[in-house]
């Protein structure tokens, strides 16, 4: 059945749905006025069920979704059983050649008697002659996005039998596949383009380095997974290399995809299928158009991405590539939204990317307003979409960034966001998909509590179009930005830093010449750069972040010495702090606990340790306190921050700046990936 007779059939059950509901109310309302003597129910323990059914409110659409949890028992009686079809094309799938869709089969027996199956009885009671009975919607995968893009299958049934009981989700084990995540490639300015989106690249500053981390977590399986790096390039996929824990990429040029084989009998080891991973790219520049400190995860392929604020227009650049590491070509469409709203043909462009191969496009030639949305949907393959974005004054580097994916919701929370650099205010991006205008909240807090800014707290967003708004009247520091929507919206903040200066230690001693005493310590301007933060996810156990490390960079051998070898420069020192924020909401404790792990290189991490956070106030963890914490567990440097738990939604940032001023926010994102579960709803 086609995606649009899904849709007609769903909205035909809704309507017949809220008919019954208005009947029911009718009579409830007569029956109120012609009270009617009580009768003993023939069967006791249904007439309880009936009393929870009232008294319970059913689950909306979006809770099923997020509802978990074992599959239930049923009795005798079996009901037709719901066959589920899911495409290849999901990130867990894409390595399967001999087909593009997998099924499984899920067959349940009639229930006993339950809450929901008295109601949805009482419903189909309520309905007109000959309007059919309710169906089974079963949905796949990642949800509905993914469905109705073809990589789902719904199988909808009618039947004389009485309808399926709405019940919770629950998962099924999906199968174990090849898992692929992508890092991007070494940022660079583009020397030519062509309309295929083919890139030749400039020569880059001899200071430009980038680097990859990996730190593979313990798992509790008896064998570490089989884990291969390999480059991927316009031209195609490079040779793999075996990737172990600890594992580093320096100064690499081209795209890489790291490979997670799955277990050859994970019937034996369940666990093994569980990988959990830290994996980060960090690029740093000291000098040259594209000098600046960006850092962000690698990521999986996926259907749809959406980004805010690409750099654009005069002394701007922005270049969006594309990665396709499956063994099949995709198809790319990009549109570009604005002020004005959808650019129309000038602003979007479809590419082709092969198999196993990187495209890229100049988003100058999409939109001349940085003021953008961008939109890009991947059909075929899903892709991996990374969108470098700098800014330069003739050949100096005002900064770089590796601009964060957004996702729509109706709340954001933006923690760590440096302002109040000379009067340089950071910036809130927003954009409205769709075309329903938006009530909008923003709040600001600092580490003790909400604080004003220039900006209105409550204002209106017209739907379609990009809406920027500046954070002023903030002093130098660190904030967390708080969005709300009354429709789903995107948003993120721009960064340009705090503006603190640079303070060195010259040693003191006197003048030669004046011999007045001189200062112990010098102070100077920190470098131009500027950061972007999304919306951040709700700290969940697993959750984490790899601490951004500068690469060595490259000593040109012809430089050295005759008779000498030339050894690679030192590797600039970067700093990370941590950032850590909890809403004030009604139900949020007085002290909101968030339980905290630091790993090494190799895995080891220390003992769990609690931050205590007051809602409605940042709290930040500087380097310092990380490195004696690690230093007490005696694991040495620290490599990653992990979640183990958080007693109410917060969230968290790393702030990682360099010696001389740049800096980059990486936000605590899900680190567990292989533990692939299908969830399946039956029922409305």
């Amino acid at each position: 059945m086609s995606a649009k007779k899904v849709s007609k059939y769903i909205r035909q059950q809704r309507r017949e749905r809220r008919r019954a509901e208005k009947l029911r109310e009718r009579e409830a309302k007569q029956a109120a006025k012609t009270p009617k003597p009580q009768r003993s129910p023939r069967n006791p323990q249904r007439a309880g069920s009936k009393k929870h059914a009232t008294a319970a409110p059913a689950l909306t659409g979006s809770e099923q979704t997020q509802a978990t949890g074992p599959a239930p028992r049923h009795g005798a009686g079996a009901q037709p059983s719901a066959t589920v079809h899911h495409s290849a094309d999901h990130r867990h799938s894409a390595d399967h050649r001999h087909s593009a869709d997998h099924q499984h089969t899920a067959s349940h027996e009639t229930p006993e008697p339950t809450p929901a199956l008295e109601r949805l009885a009482a419903e189909d009671s309520q309905r007109a002659p000959g309007s059919g009975t309710r169906a089974a919607a079963v949905v796949v995968g990642l949800g509905l996005i993914a469905a109705l893009a073809g990589s789902a299958g719904f199988d909808l049934t009618r039947s004389s039998e009485r309808a399926p009981a709405g019940l919770a989700a629950h998962n099924i084990s999906a199968p174990a596949v090849t898992e692929r995540i992508f890092c991007p490639a070494m940022p660079g300015q583009p020397d030519s383009i062509t309309d295929q989106g083919m890139l030749t690249y400039a020569e880059r500053d001899p200071s430009a380095t980038s680097r990859i981390d990996t730190v593979m977590l313990p798992t509790g399986a008896e064998t570490d997974p089989v884990a291969q790096w390999a480059e991927l390039s316009q031209e195609g996929r490079g040779s793999a290399e075996d990737a172990e824990p600890g594992f580093t990429q320096q100064n690499h040029t081209e795209g890489s995809v790291l490979e997670i084989q799955p277990p050859e009998d994970p019937s034996e080891d369940p666990r093994a299928r569980r990988v959990t991973l830290a994996t980060g790219f960090t690029y740093y520049a000291e000098s040259g158009p594209l000098a600046g400190l960006a850092a962000a995860p690698c990521t999986n392929p996926q259907r749809n991405h959406w980004f805010l604020g690409p750099e654009v227009g005069s002394g701007a650049m922005s270049l969006l590539s594309l990665a396709n590491p499956h063994d099949r070509p995709a198809t790319v469409e990009i549109t570009t939204y604005d002020r004005e709203g959808d650019r129309g043909s000038t602003g979007a462009t479809t590419v082709l990317v092969p198999e196993q191969s990187v495209r890229s496009v100049n988003l100058a030639g999409l939109t001349t307003d940085s003021a953008t949305a961008v939109q890009v949907h991947a059909s075929g393959a899903p892709v991996a979409a990374a969108l470098q974005s700098a800014r330069t004054s003739g050949q100096e580097g005002l900064g770089v960034e590796l601009l964060p994916a957004q996702t729509s919701a109706l709340s954001h929370v933006m923690p760590g966001v440096l302002t109040g650099a000379d009067d340089d205010a950071a910036q809130l991006h927003l954009y409205i998909p769709g075309d329903q205008q938006a009530t909008v909240e923003l709040q600001v807090f600092d580490e003790n509590s909400q604080v004003p800014t220039e900006a209105p707290g409550v204002f209106s967003a017209e739907a379609g179009r990009v809406a920027v708004l500046d954070l002023g009247g903030l002093e130098s520091g660190s904030y967390d930005v708080v969005v709300r929507t009354d429709v789903p919206s995107l948003a993120a903040v721009r960064s340009p830093g705090d503006g603190e200066p640079i303070i060195t230690d010259t040693g003191g001693g006197f003048d030669p010449i004046t011999g007045e005493a001189l200062p112990e310590q010098s102070e100077e301007d920190p470098a131009p750069d500027f950061s972007w933060s999304a919306s951040a996810a709700a700290l969940s156990p697993g959750f984490g972040a790899l601490l951004p490390r500068a690469a060595s960079p490259e000593v040109d051998e012809e430089a050295a010495p005759e008779g000498e070898t030339a050894e690679d420069g030192d590797a600039v020192e970067l700093e990370s702090q941590l950032r850590l924020f909890a809403p004030a909401e009604e139900d949020t404790p007085a002290v909101v606990g968030v339980n905290l792990r630091l790993v090494n290189t190799y895995g080891t991490s220390t003992e769990p340790f609690t931050v205590e956070l007051t809602p409605g106030a940042g709290l930040t963890l500087d380097a310092e306190e990380l490195a004696e914490r690690a230093e007490e567990a005696e694991i040495g440097e620290v490599a990653a921050v992990v979640v183990d738990h958080a007693e109410a939604p917060a969230y968290g940032t790393l702030i990682t700046r360099s010696e001389d001023g740049r800096f980059t926010a990486t936000a605590l994102r899900p680190l567990t990936r292989g533990a692939q579960h299908v969830p399946l709803h039956i029922g409305q």
